[in-house]
């Protein structure tokens, strides 16, 4: 069977459906990443907003209020509050940490109270650097970038974004803290590692594009029976207008296989006859115009 009356028909057909495959493809993996990935993200942000909330209902703001200075470090009312964050910290691997902030007479200013952190060489280099050391109580906080944790002094918030601080970047819940007279005197903050959120969106990309490349090898394979299917019809005009383009005007092509195939053939085989007969018709009236010449 010669190529050229086969593969035209069938490459089109192939590649014209893989295009098509791999853009739908490429559609439906980018839809479903920012749907998933949005959807990690909000839920990233309802668990801290249920931590923040459920951890500040339970602390007794009589206490808290009495840790004021570095010196109130070493109460027993900080080791009693300390353990308590530290406790919350634990349940949930995502912490990394877990405080409180008092509000100052600066609206765009606070100052920490407590801190479930840990001053720790965490990356083991033999040097503590600034995002090593756990905030101190009073050590001042800037919040003037930051509006959802001033939101979080009237309601439980949460970051709309990524934030960023000496010590990372994070994604971080917040709920306000109120003392015996109904005032808002702080608030409590829970911070997840931004990297731990880009972790599971990359591990979420590597799964849906290992899906999509799944699908494609099964779709390529399908998209080549198919186009070989579509073709068969061109493949099997082909062979025959190949041997009558030989001069084998006597060749006809089998009538069998589905209807499909069945029609072709005999469309080709009616063409063939007539074809046949009329090139005899015509070397037939050839030589008798020769024949009539020659006895003149």
């Amino acid at each position: 069977m010669s190529s050229e009356y086969f593969f035209p028909y069938q490459k089109r057909i192939f590649w014209l459906q893989i295009f098509i495959s791999l853009t739908l493809s490429a559609i439906i993996g980018v839809g479903a990443y920012v749907f998933y990935s949005n959807m990690v993200f909000r839920d990233a942000q309802n668990e801290l907003k249920n931590i923040a909330y459920r951890t500040a209902a339970f602390i007794p703001m009589d206490m808290h209020e009495t840790i004021i200075t570095t010196d109130d470090d070493k109460t027993e009312n900080y080791r009693i509050l300390s353990l308590y964050l530290k406790s919350v910290r634990a349940g949930n691997s995502l912490i990394d940490d877990i405080y409180t902030l008092r509000t100052t007479n600066q609206p765009d200013r606070m100052t920490f109270v407590l801190s479930a952190m840990d001053t720790a060489d965490y990356d083991k280099d033999g040097v503590l650097e600034e995002n090593e050391i756990k905030p101190a109580v009073g050590e001042a906080y800037d919040i003037a970038d930051l509006p959802a944790l001033k939101n979080g002094l009237e309601q439980t918030s949460v970051d709309a974004e990524i934030t960023f601080d000496k010590w990372g970047a994070w994604l971080s819940g917040y709920a306000p803290l109120i003392d015996s007279q109904g005032k808002t005197v702080g608030l409590i903050g829970v911070d997840f590692p931004a990297e731990n959120i880009t972790q599971e969106r990359r591990e979420l990309g590597r799964i849906i594009f290992l899906s999509l490349v799944g699908i494609n090898i099964v779709m390529v394979l399908l998209i080549y029976s198919l186009s070989r299917y579509l073709s068969g019809p061109f493949r099997i005009l082909g062979e025959g207008m190949q041997r009558v383009a030989r001069g084998d005007l006597s060749y006809r092509l089998p009538e069998r296989g589905k209807s499909e195939i069945k029609y072709f053939t005999h469309l080709f085989n009616k063409m063939a006859d007539t074809f046949s007969r009329t090139r005899h018709d015509e070397l037939h009236r050839h030589f008798s115009e020769k024949d009539s010449q020659d006895i003149k």
